[in-house]
């Protein structure tokens, strides 16, 4: 993990932790690469219902983290179909 924090007070910024889900591993990867920062370990789990969970297999206490995910509607591989519209009194 990065080494930017300092107890000494002069960098009060934390170390910066970043993981990703599967659908975001390439764009992830490019960045951690660019930051000369490691992706943490971490495993998705998918339940029959089609809900998700992501569990984070290391210790990111005192860290900034950050998680990508791919927000296009992809989900291992498939399209999601878009979600209902919201009803016209909830757009008043």
């Amino acid at each position: 993990m990065n080494k930017q924090y300092s107890t000494d007070g002069r960098n009060p910024r934390a170390p910066i932790a970043l993981m990703t889900c599967e659908s975001g591993r390439p764009f992830a990867s490019r960045v951690a690469e660019h930051l000369g920062s490691p992706l943490l370990p971490s495993r998705e789990i998918w339940f029959a219902c089609g809900e998700g969970k992501l569990e984070i297999e290391a210790n990111v206490r005192g860290h900034d983290l950050y998680i990508f995910q791919n927000v296009a509607g992809l989900h291992r591989g498939h399209v999601q179909p878009k979600s209902n519209p919201p009803r016209k009194h909830f757009s008043d």
